[in-house]
């Protein structure tokens, strides 16, 4: 199967809402992982605000067999310009034909915290990529429109305290380069955006474990 049809397998259109059409991607796979895997690595940051209203939906499903719960992340241009960004759950779908070249790939990571000091992530961490080369693997986003990621996430905490959720995005370019038969990986994040803060009792039906 081709990469692009196996791209398009992944998403799902829905109807427009409040006239702008919303796209919805299904991440909870299985996913086509990348074959190169990095030897090493570099990332930075240069603590940009993406213009992204973040939301996250919670269906009331149980938990499946992993203790993992059905999550939507929804995120929102709120800025006055376009904004491009990846939609394939797929990376493996995107590495060049040639294992020895160079390439360059969009990312849009989405997780959670379950504290007020962020630092209690909750798993699995959930990524989006993009292409130049494959331009089907990107949606720019018109002011006001929407993306929606339906994904799984193991919503407990081991702490004392009532968790305190929170919904994380980030952009980021990852440049992969072959040095001497070794990959490495610099990742730069493009900017970062977050949600409100939700207790448990935020999502009606929702089953939140500690």
């Amino acid at each position: 199967m081709k990469a692009a049809e196996q791209i398009a397998g992944a998403l799902v259109f829905l109807a427009a809402v409040s006239a702008l059409a919303q796209m919805t991607v299904d991440a909870r796979g299985p996913i086509h992982e990348l074959s190169r895997r990095a030897d090493s690595g570099s990332g930075g940051s240069i603590g940009r605000k993406l213009p992204l209203k973040v939301a996250v939906e919670i269906n009331g499903a149980d938990p499946n067999d992993t203790g993992a719960t059905l999550v939507c992340f929804v995120i929102t241009n709120t800025g006055k310009d376009k904004l491009t960004v990846p939609i394939s759950p797929n990376p493996g779908d995107l590495e060049p034909a040639d294992p020895g070249a160079d390439y360059t790939l969009s990312r849009l990571s989405f997780y959670m915290t379950a504290d007020k000091d962020r630092r209690t992530v909750l798993s699995p961490e959930t990524s989006l990529y993009g292409a130049q080369t494959f331009p089907e693997t990107l949606m720019t986003m018109a002011p006001g429109e929407s993306l929606r990621v339906l994904t799984r996430v193991r919503l407990s905490s081991d702490k004392s305290d009532p968790p305190v959720f929170m919904a994380h995005v980030s952009l980021n370019t990852d440049k992969i380069r072959t040095v001497g038969g070794r990959t490495i990986s610099h990742s730069q994040e493009v900017g970062s955006a977050e949600s409100a803060e939700y207790t448990a009792q935020d999502w009606t039906g929702a089953v939140l474990k500690k």
